[in-house]
């Protein structure tokens, strides 16, 4: 399990969705999965298009060329199968992540005010303002990887040196996609250049 020594950063009671992600991913990528198809990461974006664009070119190209990578290893290709999977969740849950919602805590407030009245009420951790919520998270997924997975604790170093060799192979991916989504806009300005001299000619 992780030490409550190593993760100190907290995050507020009013956190925002994008903090809560990034340290997700932050702990996933220091308590990585063994059997994990690909580099932690996820951007948070408003924009519709430029989702697109982004899931194109971080999870598209990256899952296709992780599907090779199993191949060439004899194994199962599955990662186009659940990018396509993600995405559909994302479309479900777009609305519920994109709006803020506020919710009354009075009940739980008057709880917690009761509960410290009694004697050994500090006994009872019910207020999550000063709760570590990194320490919370990176011992969530070290209980799944050790009692859900069923994977030995000690094989987070295996799992770290796959995590390596993806992280360079998604290195790789994003620039071939930069490349690509260049040579894209590139052939589009030049076709666009070449429309508009032959209909307004000089």
């Amino acid at each position: 399990m992780a030490s409550g020594n190593t993760y100190t950063t907290r995050i507020k009671a009013d956190a925002k969705l994008g903090e809560i992600i990034d340290t997700f991913v932050e702990c996933s990528r220091q308590i990585p999965i063994k059997n994990t198809l690909w580099y932690p990461s996820c951007t948070v974006v408003a924009n519709r298009y430029v989702y697109n664009a982004l899931n194109i070119l971080l999870s598209v190209l990256p899952a296709f060329a992780v599907d090779i990578f199993l191949r060439l290893q004899g194994g199962k290709p599955m990662a186009m199968n659940m990018s396509k999977f993600y995405n559909k969740l994302v479309t479900a849950t777009g609305y519920f992540n994109s709006n803020e919602w506020s919710f009354k805590r009075d009940n739980i407030a008057d709880m917690i005010n009761k509960v410290k009245t009694f004697e050994d009420g500090n006994l009872v951790k019910l207020d999550l303002q000063d709760m570590d919520w990194k320490k919370y998270l990176a011992n969530y997924l070290a209980g799944i990887k050790i009692f859900v997975l069923k994977e030995d604790s000690q094989s987070i170093n295996t799992a770290a040196q796959r995590l390596s060799i993806f992280y360079w192979i998604r290195q790789i991916t994003k620039g071939f996609g930069i490349i690509i989504l260049f040579l894209i806009i590139s052939v589009t300005i030049l076709l666009c250049t070449d429309y508009f001299n032959v209909m307004f000619p000089a």
